[in-house]
């Protein structure tokens, strides 16, 4: 296999591995800043705390408003062009590998079909 050829096979194999810990877990654990540290706590605390403290988070987080382009009308500084081409780049590269993938799947289709 050419190295195109076997980065796509490990990219493809990285789906059908599934993740190595539990994701959903991970995130709510690191989405929570109001845990308390309990030490051999034998049974779940209640909630009610924990859902008011995200309450009040949502709710500040809410307030705040954020301007992402400057109202002045100016063009975008150097930076943000660089980056904006950066990240295009990036999508442009995984599109292609996206479709190099897809068609080594229907190849793959094609020749078990034939089997």
């Amino acid at each position: 296999m050419s190295s195109d050829n076997e980065e796509l096979a490990h990219f493809l194999g990285s789906y059908r591995n599934g993740p190595r810990r539990n994701s959903s877990a991970v995130l709510l654990r690191n989405k929570t800043k109001f845990q308390p540290v309990v030490p051999n706590r034998l049974v779940e605390s209640s909630t009610s705390v924990h859902n008011i403290a995200r309450h009040k988070e949502a709710r500040r987080s809410s307030e705040k408003k954020y301007n992402l382009l400057d109202d002045n009308g100016e063009e975008p500084s150097a930076l943000l062009e660089e980056e904006l081409s950066s990240l295009l780049l990036s999508l442009e590269m995984y599109q292609k590998r996206l479709e190099r993938a897809a068609a080594i799947v229907n190849l793959e289709r094609q020749r078990r079909t034939r089997s």
